[in-house]
């Protein structure tokens, strides 16, 4: 079976100018499932990343109690798919030595040339203000993607 890289902001979620929170469905959860489902191994692959030095991880001048990686896994985790892997996996080390690529079968990632989007006004709650904020933003087309993996025979 594949290990299938995924990228989380404007692929998994809509893309946010800023941390806050956006309940809108892509479609992302139930195709990933599938995957899942028929045997792939799923790494997380984002820029996401517990630091201090990520903007995305402060609030009003203080650190956030939950890192922005921390969220993305714990959406994740909110929609039962497992993670093989979070900006690697277990013996990637093994078979390229240390290396900035990522060492998959597949990227799903909204910055790949070809890929189509779903774009929309959304509302969006700042975390760093409480604002609610409406603004035109975008995701992957997830109905796209899963006739993509479906010719591919991924799925």
């Amino acid at each position: 079976m594949a290990k299938i890289g995924i990228d989380f902001d404007g692929c998994c979620v809509v893309a946010l100018p800023e941390p806050g929170v956006c309940d809108v469905e892509t479609g992302a959860a139930e195709v990933l499932g599938k995957l899942v489902r028929a045997g792939h191994e799923l790494i997380l692959w984002t820029c996401r990343n517990d630091s201090e030095n990520n903007p995305y991880n402060w609030i009003n001048g203080e650190l956030r109690t939950e890192s922005s990686l921390s969220e993305a896994i714990r959406w994740f985790n909110d929609h039962d798919i497992p993670l093989a892997g979070i900006n690697g996996y277990e013996d990637e080390k093994n078979h390229v030595g240390n290396s900035r690529k990522l060492l998959i079968d597949l990227l799903i990632d909204d910055t790949n040339l070809g890929s189509k989007f779903t774009v929309g006004e959304v509302e969006y709650a700042s975390l760093e203000t409480g604002e609610i904020k409406r603004i035109q933003t975008y995701s992957l087309d997830w109905k796209w993607v899963e006739e993509e993996l479906e010719r591919m025979g991924l799925i």
